[in-house]
């Protein structure tokens, strides 16, 4: 497919922190390790804009909309610096075992605003097409769920437990497991959302052509 095409759109993931951690203390020890100012601030916009244009390596909000935004200092645009930091960050905060649920950048407000049980939102660099194929020709790695791509048709592949649908059980229950397995994904990280159009093939109906 050609990259270039303006129906292959690129966007970004947030990632929804469902644990309590010392937020201000970690960054403010990161920003004096790295040498970044950390900017305490409500104007969610500008935020979202610094970090596009990697004027900042990204920020939190939290659950009272204050955000912490941790900017670059006079290296705008130093993407190698940028993601080691993230990449460090978020190494951290995987030592520390936290549940963190990546959610697609245009409904992650939404989403730490519904979650009952979400303690904060990292606000994560976007990277454009350029960005990813030069750092992809230099054998760069983005880091983990850097791009979430949207395409005009995406064909899927849907496995599901036959031994639930062959259970003689009523379909409310039946819905009811299916409902609670869900949950289990969403909260294992383990959920991909596509708001684009999708095709989905089974591998069990093309295998049996009388189904």
């Amino acid at each position: 497919m050609d990259y270039s095409d303006p129906s292959i759109r690129l966007y970004g993931w947030d990632a929804l922190v469902l644990d309590e951690f010392p937020l201000k203390e970690l960054l403010v020890g990161l920003a004096a390790r790295e040498n970044l100012v950390l900017e305490n601030h409500r104007d969610f916009a500008r935020a979202v804009e610094n970090i596009r244009r990697h004027r900042s390596c990204f920020a939190l909000l939290n659950r009272e909309q204050l955000i912490y935004e941790l900017s670059m200092d006079g290296h705008e645009g130093d993407l190698d610096r940028l993601i080691r930091i993230l990449k460090d960050f978020e190494q951290e905060l995987d030592r520390k075992n936290l549940r963190i649920i990546y959610i697609a950048d245009d409904q992650s407000r939404t989403t730490l605003n519904q979650h009952e049980k979400a303690h904060c939102l990292i606000l994560r660099p976007f990277f454009t097409k350029e960005e990813v194929l030069e750092r992809t020709i230099e054998g760069k790695m983005l880091p983990r769920k850097s791009t979430r791509h949207l395409f005009p048709l995406r064909p899927l592949r849907i496995d599901i437990d036959f031994i639930l649908l062959k259970e003689s059980i009523d379909l409310e229950t039946k819905n009811k497991l299916l409902q609670a397995h869900l949950n289990w994904w969403l909260e294992n990280n383990m959920v991909r959302h596509y708001p684009e159009s999708v095709l989905v093939f089974s591998d069990q109906c093309c295998a049996n052509k009388e189904g």
